[in-house]
């Protein structure tokens, strides 16, 4: 399994519509929209499943940090189980 996903800070659309509209209205404090950050998660984990010749490979696409959690849980639950037959 590998993880191909990619972090970075963005500002949102709201804000930046904030800071010129208060640009008219509170020019001191429209500024401060434009500190405004989010985190955004993209791209994609990489699960590869393999038994004798055959193997399978897929990608699970990412939006968040709890998809990437998900997968990594159900990996393991899924050898864990195959380890035990």
């Amino acid at each position: 399994m590998a993880d191909y996903t990619v972090h970075h800070q963005v500002m949102p659309t709201w804000a930046l519509v904030a800071a010129i509209v208060g640009l008219f209205c509170l020019p001191v404090f429209n500024l401060l929209f434009l500190l405004i950050r989010v985190d955004r998660v993209s791209g994609y984990v990489e699960v590869v499943v393999s038994h004798h010749q055959f193997s399978h490979r897929t990608t699970i696409p990412v939006t968040n940090p709890m998809v990437v959690q998900t997968v990594y849980n159900q990996m393991y639950y899924v050898e864990m189980l195959a380890n035990q037959a």
